[in-house]
């Protein structure tokens, strides 16, 4: 009797029993693309199992210095003398060292002046806190086939792409933690799209869903700004997901906890990691002339008292400073 060919049917046969006998599990794991597993930073903690903070006064709180590096060629001098200034910091235990967007200055990790801030701070004691701005602040500075649209904030791979890069830098310059100033700075798009836009409880969803989708893939950043606002339709309060700790700036405006009134939309809470503090030499308003808000001196920031502040916001575990004088005021720190 002749012999029937080998064919199909035993190709199909012979596979199906292989399945069988060592189970279907291993072979189906086995096509699927393997998960990516990029570095995120670890949970941000304060005190001797979490941040590399210097006790001051005996505690652990953060101080945490906004120190802002522009990274032009026209800035040179003033970024020197701003990170000379660090120096003077002799009050905070760590230093938010934030340069333009990724897009903008792909290249700021390995900018000799950002070299330089993170070598000051660690001579000076300091934790490091790098940070990028999120949006571009200046267009013409980016490839224009690179260039996000007025619709990046609902957009989850730009979030990916954004925390992927600047968790990889942290890791890359030894940053105790990363975060993103996720202000609209410049001539970025993002102004008229969301910061003066009044979004609707849609629109927030879209954005806190894009988020939520960019942090289960890329993982969160260690600290986020800005996180409140008086106005419910503000961005800032789906945008508070891509970071561990909020930097709070509506405390700008109040020098009591207790006055601090805020009333999140539905489905968003205000949580207060870090209180923060506008520093000038000298107090003037914020605002227009009919202002009742006022920056604070050195001298009354020092006096802040963050066991006051848990006293309405148990989660504060410390507070940041930002002043548009940076230099004058850590020059009057310690007068």
């Amino acid at each position: 009797m002749k012999r029937k060919p080998f064919g199909w049917g035993c190709c199909l046969g012979a596979f199906a029993t292989t399945l069988l006998l060592f189970g279907w599990v291993p072979f189906y794991a086995a096509c699927q693309k393997p998960e990516r597993d990029p570095w995120q930073p670890p949970p941000v903690k304060v005190g001797a199992d979490g941040l590399k903070l210097t006790p001051l006064d005996g505690r652990p709180d953060i101080r945490a210095l906004y120190v802002q590096l522009r990274l032009r060629q026209d800035t040179i001098a003033d970024d020197i003398a701003v990170v000379n200034s660090l120096r003077d910091a002799d009050w905070f235990n760590a230093a938010m060292i934030v340069a333009p967007s990724w897009l903008e200055r792909p290249d700021a990790p390995n900018n000799p002046i950002v070299r330089r801030a993170m070598a000051t701070c660690r001579a000076e004691g300091l934790a490091v806190y790098w940070g990028r701005w999120l949006w571009v602040g200046w267009p013409s500075h980016v490839n224009e086939r690179l260039l996000p649209g007025p619709a990046s904030h609902f957009d989850a791979a730009y979030y990916a792409a954004a925390i992927a890069t600047i968790n990889a830098e942290g890791r890359m310059l030894g940053a105790d933690a990363t975060f993103f100033d996720a202000e609209p700075y410049g001539d970025s798009v993002q102004k008229g799209a969301i910061k003066r836009a009044k979004l609707t409880p849609a629109q927030q969803l879209l954005i806190a869903d894009a988020i939520e989708d960019a942090v289960r893939y890329a993982g969160p950043v260690g600290l986020i700004y800005p996180t409140s606002s008086m106005r419910s339709s503000h961005y800032a309060w789906p945008i508070t997901g891509l970071g561990q700790l909020r930097c709070d700036h509506k405390s700008f405006y109040t020098r009591e906890p207790g006055r601090l009134v805020v009333r999140p939309p539905t489905g968003h809470d205000h949580r207060l990691h870090l209180w923060g503090a506008f520093a000038t030499p000298n107090s003037r308003q914020i605002g227009g002339p009919e202002s009742k808000s006022w920056t604070l001196t050195p001298a009354e920031v020092k006096a802040l008292d963050v066991d006051a502040i848990r006293a309405f916001y148990p989660e504060c575990v410390g507070m940041w400073v930002y002043s548009d004088d940076l230099i004058a005021t850590l020059a009057a720190w310690g007068s």
